[in-house]
Order: C-alpha cells, then structure tokens, then sequence
C-alpha cells in the first residue's frame, strides 16, 4: 500500500516534505538502517525523546514483544513530538504477528496515558485511497463496525508531557465503567 506515493521508502518522502534530520531503526542493516536494535527489546535510554516525529510504517505487527516495540516508539518521541502508524487493521491473515483495532490506539495513546491528541482512520477496501476517519468507541458509546474486508488502520498521536511510564496500562473502553465499581 503506497502511503508515500512515488517514493519506495519513507526517508525520500520525508526529506521531500523539508525534514534534515531522518534516522532510520531496523532489526539488521539489511536495508542499510543508521540504527540497530531489536524492538522486542527497550530502546537504549538515551534515544528517548530524541525525535519529533517517529514513523512506524509496517514495523510493530512483525515484532513479538508488540507492546514493548509500541512503548518503544513511544519512547523515541519526544513529549509534543508526533507519531504515525500504519498496519493491518482485518483480513491479512498471514502479515505479521497481529491485527489492531481502532480500540487499541485510542485506548493505547489516550489522554490518561499522556497523550494529547489521537486520530484514527481506515482505508477500505485494501489498496485504496479512500480514508475513513474511525470515532474512538468510548467517547461514541458504541463499538465501531469492523471494515468488511482487507483493510489497513493509520494512527496519527501526538505526544504530551505526562510519561506514559507512570500509568495504568490501557484497559478497552467496554469495561472501563467496571472498573471504577470495585
């Protein structure tokens, strides 16, 4: 799917748009990636709020330790600073080790959690260039309906100054209601 139309890769995209200072993350320097981690693991503590932009483009669902490779990019943000996803949403069985829902995102990088700003679109069917803005399902009181097919999910998060570090894990908007009765 070309969400960068006209480029292969995302570092010409970007540096067409004025951004100098791109840095790319890979597991190996098959690619030729500047730097080298494996995201199931924890960035190294000085990459931490280095970033005001921090594009994961495919990446997460292929790492195991998923909620470890989300923090992480997470962490790389600096606070104000951006971060975009993009993965499967539905019906790509075989890419990758996960799928995600709108749910995940809104709950994952919500106001609570330290974040100041997050939206969340879908593009269906597969390959299209149709966006769908999705309404996060708390603040609607109701599940979003699932895409119907092969369908890619885009987050767009804005980082505040709260550390996501120091708060309770996201739990799905359906029962958050239950927690506040025990």
């Amino acid at each position: 799917f070309p969400v960068t139309i006209g480029f292969a890769f995302w570092e010409p995209f970007l540096r067409s748009l004025g951004l100098n200072r791109i840095e790319s993350l890979d597991f190996s320097d098959h690619e030729n990636a500047g730097l080298l981690h494996d995201l199931n693991l924890p960035v190294p503590r000085d990459w931490h709020g280095a970033w005001d932009l921090v594009v994961d483009s495919g990446t997460c669902e292929h790492i195991w330790n998923f909620p470890q490779a989300v923090k992480n990019a997470a962490d790389l943000a600096r606070p104000g600073g951006w971060i975009f996803f993009t993965t499967p949403c539905e019906g790509l069985a075989g890419h990758g080790f996960y799928q995600l829902s709108p749910e995940f995102f809104y709950r994952t990088f919500s106001a609570e959690r330290g974040f100041a700003k997050t939206e969340v679109w879908i593009n269906r069917p597969y390959g299209s260039r149709r966006l769908y803005q999705v309404v996060d399902s708390q603040a609607a009181c109701a599940r979003n309906p699932s895409p119907g097919g092969p369908s890619m999910i885009f987050c767009l998060t804005q980082k505040g100054e709260k550390s996501v570090e120091t708060v309770p894990l996201p739990i799905q908007s359906d029962y958050i209601v239950y927690r506040d009765w025990e």
